[in-house]
């Protein structure tokens, strides 16, 4: 009905109301209106009555109008809060990160390239250890480098905190022994770190006027033993600082973030942070990822054979104790261009997961969760599972943890040899914890810089946590160099 057609039938529906109401009243009292009561009743009352209605009608509308405005606005923020977290979401998916060096130590080799040319002649086996020993006297297997020595890297420390009016700390053998391992990677790869061509006219500016001068800041990531104190991890943490100090990178522009691996996240999404809090900070990213850990003493093996953990003839639930260090120099593809490294790979966003159900559990081992995440390391990578010439694991001996990498690379791999084309390096080298993360990543970026191939790193050491990431080949980019200059 049109608008005015039904306003005209209001308008005379109150006043014939009104007068028919009014009319019956007066004939009921048998009363005589005057004038007044006429124009009072019949016309005053009527239009005074529409006149509210008018109003009332009239709040409504606005007030209907401003809970609709409010409705729309509160449906428009949060969809434009959803849209750009989306859109940033998308963003830090498709980061990357070039690996400028890797170093490592491990039992079978003093480099990436020495490792990998020890798996790949199957010559990387673990022998018994003399000078280890299980309860009943008999000597057990492990990971072994003969090469730590325990009292110079003692005699070092102690006398670097000398320096700093600090008390001397009481170390366990296997501490020192992974102090001085993640030493040399530290060495290692800060040689490496002072190649940054604005290093020089950085150093050659006073100090009072360095705050002009472009130089990124070096960011450190320890990823040191939990099972150590939380005063020990801050002191080893300080003595690699004092290390990369030591080989020319300026102490102002090193940042120091100790890691704590936990059972939430694999060792290797280290890595993966280190890219996403540079992006959300928008700074250069220029950093240094690295565990160490020893296994190689008594008390480890007594709290591993009382608690079920060792590795023995009789359970294949076991694991064999280890030690090493590992380390990456990582940087965003302009820090990487700059520096024009000899040997890099570009390593792209980690897919991860937790399995619903732990490893370590009796039944049969599944491989769905690292299938899945593997599928998904493709599909960020953008590249096809042919493209894949070795894979790299920090698996290690127990049954559950080899079972599932091999169900997955079965599945994802049906032309893969999985007997050479496929590293477990704790069950090779023994088991380090995050050590054998980073080595396994180590080894990945060697293949990739090394043969200009693809390489699939992942991490099951776990009971829950699972992580894949595609390492490849990197070819700088010249307009990322023009960019910078």
């Amino acid at each position: 009905m049109r608008p005015w057609i039904s306003r005209t039938l209001l308008v005379f529906g109150v006043f014939i109301t009104v007068w028919f109401a009014m009319i019956l009243y007066w004939r009921a009292s048998n009363q005589m209106p005057t004038p007044s009561d006429v124009v009072l009743y019949l016309l005053a009352i009527p239009a005074a009555l529409l006149a509210a209605l008018w109003l009332i009608l009239k709040g409504v509308a606005v007030f209907s109008a401003k809970s609709d405005d409010h409705t729309a606005a509160s449906q428009i923020k949060p969809d434009a809060e959803a849209l750009a977290q989306a859109q940033t979401a998308q963003q830090e998916r498709a980061l990357t990160l070039i690996i400028l060096a890797s170093a490592l130590r491990a039992a079978h080799g003093q480099s990436a390239d020495e490792l990998t040319s020890a798996l790949a002649s199957k010559k990387a086996k673990l022998g018994l250890d003399s000078e280890l020993k299980n309860g009943d006297g008999y000597p057990i297997l492990s990971g072994r480098i003969e090469s730590v020595d325990e009292d110079a890297q003692r005699k070092a420390i102690s006398a670097w905190l000398a320096t700093r009016n600090m008390q001397e700390i009481i170390w366990t053998s296997e501490q020192l022994r992974a102090q001085a391992l993640g030493s040399e990677v530290v060495i290692e790869l800060a040689q490496q770190a002072i190649t940054h061509p604005q290093l020089e006219s950085y150093m050659a500016t006073p100090p009072s006027k360095r705050s002009t001068m472009v130089l990124p800041t070096l960011q450190l990531r320890a990823l040191l033993p939990t099972h150590w104190e939380a005063e020990k991890r801050k002191i080893t943490a300080e003595w690699f600082i004092h290390l990369i100090e030591q080989q020319g990178w300026p102490s102002e522009k090193i940042a120091l973030k100790p890691e704590l691996p936990n059972d939430h996240m694999a060792p290797i999404s280290m890595v993966d942070r280190l890219s996403v809090d540079s992006y959300r900070q928008s700074l250069p990213c220029f950093g240094m990822v690295l565990a160490c850990e020893s296994h190689i003493g008594e008390l480890t093996v007594s709290d591993w054979e009382n608690t079920g953990r060792l590795f023995t003839g009789a359970s294949n639930h076991g694991q064999i104790p280890g030690e090493g260090a590992a380390g990456l120099l990582l940087a965003d593809a302009q820090q990487a261009t700059l520096i024009n490294p000899k040997s890099a790979a570009k390593t792209n966003r980690i897919a991860q997961n937790r399995r619903e159900k732990s490893a370590d559990d009796r039944g049969r081992s599944s491989a769905e969760t690292l299938t899945a995440l593997t599928k998904d390391a493709f599909l960020v990578a953008a590249i096809n599972p042919e493209k894949i010439t070795l894979v790299t694991a920090d698996t290690d001996l127990r049954t559950s943890r080899v079972a599932e990498l091999m169900k997955m690379g079965v599945a994802t791999f049906p032309d893969l040899d999985l007997s050479t084309q496929c590293f477990k390096i704790a069950a090779s080298c023994g088991s380090a914890g995050a050590v054998s993360s980073l080595t396994a990543l180590a080894l990945a970026h060697h293949e990739a810089a090394e043969n200009s191939n693809f390489a699939l790193c992942v991490n099951n050491q776990d009971g829950f946590a699972r992580a894949a990431v595609i390492v490849s080949p990197w070819i700088p980019e010249t307009t990322s160099l023009q960019t910078a200059t």
